[in-house]
């Protein structure tokens, strides 16, 4: 009797397990950072709370190829979803890219200001053109870090100065600078500042811990040059499969981790940018002259990168107008 009713029950979990939707999840972040961790924990919860009808799969580390090998493995359906920077959805709402115009921002509290007004239109859109989000995350601010110090604008040109493969807003970025920049995938980065391939790169500091780059380069410029976001996303095709019911509870429960990470990133790299100077990284300073001529060219970029299509006169000076609020408060 009792092997049978054991019998009984393990055939209900394989039923149970066998009509579950299981969402494959791409992600360039190696396994056991604080991203993967959090996610991993609420897809646990999920799973339980839909008694199994619900499962996440994520296969970090890039193994699943770039940004855009992911991008066709979900469209034929190989993979459902992945974590990466909104840049990546630039085709389907330009001005989902404004965050990262460069120079935009020069603290984290006008940060703040502007996304409390402008979160809610990013997610919207991506919605309406079939992507399922839980909110955006904070990238940060990216840095300078680089082999040689950078101090001043002329320095800046003469960097060998990398940027993601795949990625057209910081190729645009670059090129309004008058910058030839290195394109390479993430997993190439480490090798290219090791042979010289590459010797400058931006990045907020938490992934220049996190991709173990600061091991390969000796300075930091303080200015911050651009802000970074990223979301996880998933083709609605698949989020459809989930019942009403269930997608309820994963909603719940992926933005309560979604808003966790956006606020730990905001921590992560604060510790992370004194982690790289207790590291050894020397931080660089820029003269007021120099920090000005950059800013001013910055504004310049931003009217190239308008011109380019990247992103609406309208939103660029809607934010602007935010930011003028804000400063003047």
């Amino acid at each position: 009797m009792l092997k049978k009713l054991l019998l009984m029950l393990a055939l209900g979990v394989t039923a149970m397990h066998s009509g579950a939707v299981t969402l494959k999840i791409s992600t360039a972040y190696p396994d056991g950072t604080g991203i993967l961790n959090i996610y991993k924990a609420a897809a646990k919860q999920v799973k339980e709370q839909t008694e199994g009808r619900v499962l996440f799969k994520f296969y970090p580390g890039g193994v699943m190829g770039d940004d855009r090998s992911v991008l066709r493995k979900i469209r034929i359906g190989q993979l459902h979803g992945a974590i990466v920077q909104t840049g990546l959805f630039a085709d389907i709402f330009k001005d989902g890219q404004i965050y990262n115009a460069p120079m935009l921002f020069h603290s984290y509290d006008e940060v703040d200001y502007v996304r409390q007004r402008f979160d809610d239109v990013i997610v919207s859109e991506y919605q309406k053109k079939g992507w399922k989000t839980f909110g955006l995350l904070e990238g940060g601010f990216a840095y300078l870090v680089s082999v040689n110090p950078v101090k001043s604008r002329s320095e800046l040109s003469a960097q060998k100065f990398w940027i993601p493969s795949n990625d057209a807003i910081s190729e645009k970025i670059s090129n309004a600078f008058n910058i030839s920049p290195i394109i390479l995938g993430y997993g190439e980065v480490k090798t290219a500042l090791e042979t010289g391939a590459i010797d400058a790169l931006a990045s907020p500091p938490i992934a220049t811990i996190t991709m173990q780059w600061f091991t390969k380069v000796k300075y930091l410029t303080d200015l911050p040059f651009m802000y970074t976001a990223a979301t996880l996303a998933i083709n609605n095709k698949a989020y459809s499969k989930i019942s009403d019911e269930d997608r309820v509870i994963v909603d719940e429960i992926f933005k309560s981790a979604t808003q966790e990470l956006d606020n730990l990133n905001r921590t992560d790299n604060v510790k992370a940018y004194d982690a790289l100077l207790n590291q050894g990284i020397a931080v660089v300073s820029m003269s007021d002259a120099e920090r000005s001529e950059l800013l001013a060219e910055s504004v310049s970029a931003n009217v190239k990168l308008i011109e380019m299509g990247e992103f609406s006169q309208e939103v660029y000076d809607q934010v602007n107008q935010w930011l003028t609020e804000y400063r003047s408060q």
